[in-house]
Order: structure tokens, then C-alpha cells, then sequence
């Protein structure tokens, strides 16, 4: 007879998320793993079955409540989601929030040639990121909020390139006028700024 789990399994995965999140993957060992979640070593591997398939949910985790919250509907204003998308990049950069950069950036530079079913998930979320400024793009166009002479491709582009190179650079810069004169540049040709 199996045991029932005494643990919230959806808690274990936002602490050990916050760990990686820390430290990266190599520098968290199974022993601060136990420590961290209270578990035993026994109970990771029987629900997780290895540090790295916990490791794997935790980037879920992460994607999930950090940029899957981004809810695309028909009565969405693409204007209106592209400046708080970036209004909250911002604003976790130049107050310290967002010092762990992104879990997502950190873990392709540190797994990216060693473990293909980690580097296949964060590519899988880069394009979701990316698609998800296509569509609020697209849909300011179809609203009328954009020109439709814009080339969409170009200016989601920087728009990706621009939120990560914020992230990244949050780990060691505190300085709101940077980060909002690098989100306002990439976001004058919309007539956007944060």
C-alpha cells in the first residue's frame, strides 16, 4: 500500500524554484534541496524521481507564475499590455526585485551545452515570450492602437531582446532612468512610454 503525500507538492516546487533561481543548477545540492523544502531525500526521489526533474518543474513554475499570468483576450488593448509588460520589467529591475536576472536566461547559459531536455524547454519558453509580444503587437495593429505599416517582425524582436537584456542586466544595475530610457527606446515607434 502506498503512502499518501504529507507535503504540498505545488510548494516544494516554488522553494526549490527560488533556489535555482539562487544558487543555479549546479551549485544546489540534493542537501539544500532537503533543507529548503523539509523534505527527505527519499521523498524527492519519489516524487520527482532525480534533482534535475525537479529542477525541470521549477523552470515550469517559474514560467507559469512569472509570464504565462499574461492573458491575451479580444478585449485586450495591445497598447495597454505592451506598457505594463514592460512598466513591471522595469520596475523590478531598478528596485531590486528581478536581482536573480531570470531563471529561464540563467539556466540556458549555465545547461545549454550539457542537457538538451533543459536547453529544448527554455527555447520552448523564449519562443512562448516571443509570441506573446507578436500577439499583443498584432493585436494593437488590428485595434488601431499601432500603424499597420509597422513590420511587426522587427519591432517584437527588440521588444524580446530589449525585456531580457533589462532582466539580465537587473543582477548588478539599480538605475531607473537607464532601464526606462532603454524600454521607451524600444517602444517609441508604438508611441509607448513607461
Amino acid at each position: 500500500m502506498s503512502r499518501t503525500k504529507e507535503f504540498d507538492e505545488d510548494l516544494v516546487i516554488e522553494k526549490a524554484m527560488h533556489l535555482f533561481w539562487q544558487k543555479g543548477y549546479h551549485a544546489t545540492s540534493l542537501n539544500d534541496l532537503v533543507k529548503e523544502t523539509g523534505l527527505h531525500r527519499g521523498s524527492i526521489y519519489g516524487t520527482f524521481k532525480n534533482k534535475n526533474q525537479l529542477f525541470l518543474k521549477s523552470l515550469s513554475k517559474y514560467y507559469e507564475s512569472r509570464l504565462a499570468k499574461i492573458i491575451i483576450t479580444d478585449d485586450s488593448s495591445g497598447k495597454e499590455l505592451l506598457y505594463k509588460f514592460f512598466k513591471n520589467i522595469v520596475t523590478e529591475a531598478y528596485t531590486g526585485k528581478a536581482k536573480k536576472g531570470c531563471l529561464i536566461m540563467n539556466s540556458q547559459i549555465e545547461l545549454c551545452h550539457e542537457d538538451s531536455e533543459t536547453s529544448e524547454l527554455v527555447e520552448s519558453y523564449f519562443n512562448k515570450v516571443e509570441l506573446k509580444i507578436q500577439q499583443m503587437v498584432k493585436l494593437g495593429i488590428k485595434k488601431k492602437e499601432f500603424s499597420s505599416d509597422i513590420k511587426v517582425k522587427s519591432i517584437v524582436s527588440r521588444l524580446f531582446a530589449a525585456a531580457f537584456a533589462i532582466r539580465e542586466l537587473s543582477k548588478f544595475k539599480r538605475d531607473k532612468e537607464f532601464y526606462t530610457s532603454v524600454a521607451n527606446g524600444v517602444l517609441k515607434d508604438l508611441e509607448i512610454k513607461v
